[in-house]
C-alpha cells in the first residue's frame, strides 16, 4: 500500500498509467476478469494532477464508452460520479460563488460524456435518478453564479469575463449530459424520457440566465442555454412535446430581444423533429408566431 501511494503521488507517473489504461481499453471489454473498476478509480485519482488531466478524461471516456454494460449498477455509478464531481463541478459552499474550475472544458465533457453513457445501459428509473443526480453539481454552480455573482459579472473587466465563461461552461456541460440520453427506443409506459426530466428540472435555472441583462449580452453564456434547449430536443425527440410551447415562447422571445444566430438552431431542431405541429391549436399558434418573429 506504501509503495502504490508513492508511486501514484507523482503525477507524471500518474499520466503515464492513465495513457496506459486507455491505450488498453480494448483489452478491459473483452477481458470480464480485467480490473475495470479499479482502473477507473486510478483514473480518477489522476485526475488530482493538472499534468495528468488529459490523459485521465480521455482514458475515463474509452473505458465507460466500452464497458457500460458492466458498469451499470447504482452503486457504481453513484460511486463513480460522486469522485468525478469533485474535479469536475466541486459544489460551491453556502452563500457564495461557485469556485473556478481549471480544468479545461474539454476534459470535463470527456468524464460528463463517459459516464452519460454508463446511464444509458441502467434500468429506466435509475437513469433518471442517477442522471438528475449528475445533473445537480452543475445546476448548484451555475445558480450561484446566477445569485451571488451578478454584480461582479455587471461591473465588466477580466473577472466579469472569467464568470460568464464559467457560467457556460456549466451550461454547456448540462448539455452534454443530456445529449448523452440518447436511446435506441422510447423509455418504458409512465416514465418520462430521462433528457425531459433533465431539461425540466433545469428550467427555472435556465430562465433566470437567459432573462438576466448581463447574459443576454454575452454570446457563449446564450450559445450554451440554447445548446442545452436542442440538446434535449434532440434526445428526447418526440417525447419532448410536452415542453415545446414552453421553449418555443422562451426561444422566439430571446431572439426577439438578442438576435443570436443560436436561437435559429433551436428552432431549426424543432423543425427538423416536429415539422409543421398539427391538431394542437395552442402549440401550433406558438409555432408560428415563434418562427414568423424569426
Amino acid at each position: 500500500a506504501g509503495r502504490s501511494a508513492a508511486f501514484l503521488s507523482s503525477p507524471f507517473t500518474c499520466s503515464t498509467a492513465a495513457a496506459l489504461v486507455g491505450a488498453y481499453a480494448p483489452w478491459f471489454e473483452s477481458t470480464p476478469a480485467a480490473p475495470l473498476e479499479g482502473a477507473l478509480r486510478l483514473l480518477l485519482h489522476a485526475l488530482s494532477f493538472p499534468h495528468s488531466w488529459h490523459a485521465a478524461a480521455r482514458a475515463f471516456k474509452v473505458l465507460c464508452m466500452r464497458c457500460a454494460a458492466r458498469l451499470c449498477s447504482a452503486p457504481v455509478v453513484q460511486s463513480l460520479a460522486a469522485v468525478a464531481a469533485t474535479a469536475v463541478a466541486p459544489v460551491p459552499a453556502a452563500g457564495q460563488v461557485a469556485s473556478y474550475v481549471n480544468m479545461p472544458l474539454e476534459d470535463r465533457q470527456a468524464i460528463v460524456e463517459g459516464l452519460a453513457r454508463v446511464l444509458t445501459f441502467m434500468g429506466p428509473q435509475h437513469v433518471l435518478d442517477s442522471a438528475l443526480s449528475m445533473q445537480q453539481p452543475h445546476l448548484a454552480r451555475t445558480q450561484s453564479i446566477i445569485s451571488h455573482g451578478s454584480s461582479t459579472a455587471a461591473q465588466g473587466g477580466a473577472a466579469a469575463k472569467q464568470l460568464l465563461q464559467q457560467l457556460a461552461d456549466e451550461l454547456q456541460l448540462m448539455a452534454v449530459l443530456i445529449k448523452g440520453m440518447e436511446f435506441p427506443g422510447q423509455p418504458p409506459t409512465g416514465f418520462a424520457h430521462p433528457a425531459l426530466k433533465l431539461l425540466e428540472a433545469a428550467w427555472p435555472v435556465l430562465s433566470a440566465v437567459a432573462d438576466a441583462p448581463v447574459c443576454r449580452q454575452d454570446r457563449p453564456v446564450l450559445e450554451a442555454v440554447c445548446e442545452v434547449y436542442k440538446r434535449a430536443l434532440q434526445s428526447a425527440r418526440g417525447s419532448a412535446k410536452p415542453l415545446l410551447t414552453m421553449l418555443l415562447t422562451a426561444v422566439g422571445e430571446l431572439f426577439t430581444e438578442t438576435e443570436q444566430a443560436a436561437c435559429l438552431d433551436v428552432l431549426s431542431t424543432i423543425a427538423e423533429v416536429f415539422g409543421e405541429v398539427k391538431n394542437a391549436p395552442e402549440l401550433a399558434a406558438a409555432q408560428k408566431q415563434a418562427f414568423e418573429g424569426a
